[in-house]
């Protein structure tokens, strides 16, 4: 079945230009291929500049991203609340190699007002068809991972009785399809930061905090995902 972009960001754009608000400049396509997609964007929900540009060493970068743990709850509607997933690694080692360096590399090039996005294509025999997106940025140190979409489908984004379309989150990385909650940790327990106040306007839930300084290179290569862990419904 084919995947639509929803008319939804039609109709947004449409009263963007309507209203006469400022339109902000393309993203910038660090890598594209037909599995994914590496930008740097406006970040529209910053609370204050990033501090950007940001080099990271490419042992660093893969340390942030091996290390990220997920756990899934997609169901509160209605009070009904399915329990967490297990906990599992976010990125695998074909993920890593897709994604690490061209992050790193648009870190370098972003500007206080910006954060990278990733898009990944996925898929396996079970699921199908699936997303893994979000977005990277740093400040004072800390890194910020948001993650939009973990294993989410297209159909995901459909509100059950509404006619709609099914959604490619491509041009929408930081848009989650779908309820979805995440619990987020890290491998590195001591990298793994908790702030006492959440003051960015990304969603705490889906953004994971990592003290860059306590982060260290990891000594043990990810496990490959397998048909039994999670995919968009734990």
């Amino acid at each position: 079945m084919p995947v639509h972009r929803t008319a939804f960001g039609t109709g947004v754009l449409a009263m963007v230009l309507l209203t006469g608000c400022v339109a902000y400049p393309p993203p910038k396509v660090i890598m594209a291929n037909e599995v994914t997609r590496i930008e740097i964007r406006r970040d529209t929900r910053a609370a204050r500049p990033h501090t950007h540009p940001a080099t990271f060493a490419p042992e660093t970068m893969r340390a942030l991203l091996s290390g990220m743990r997920i756990q899934v709850q997609t169901d509160r509607f209605m009070g009904v609340v399915n329990g967490w997933s297990e906990r599992h690694p976010v990125f695998t080692a074909a993920d890593l190699a897709a994604i690490a360096g061209p992050l790193a590399d648009a870190l370098t090039q972003a500007a206080p007002n910006d954060i990278v996005t990733f898009y990944r294509r996925v898929s396996d025999g079970s699921a199908g068809l699936a997303f893994i997106t979000g977005g990277v940025f740093v400040q004072d140190g800390l890194a910020y991972v948001v993650m939009a979409n973990f294993w989410s489908l297209p159909v995901d984004a459909m509100v059950p009785a509404v006619p709609s379309y099914m959604i490619d989150p491509i041009d929408q990385p930081l848009l989650t399809l779908g309820r979805k909650f995440y619990r987020l940790s890290h491998a590195q327990e001591q990298a793994d930061v908790h702030l006492p106040e959440w003051q960015e306007r990304h969603p705490g839930d889906k953004t994971l905090v990592v003290n860059l300084a306590l982060l260290h290179p990891e000594s043990k290569p990810v496990v490959p995902r397998t048909s039994s862990e999670p995919r968009s419904k734990p």
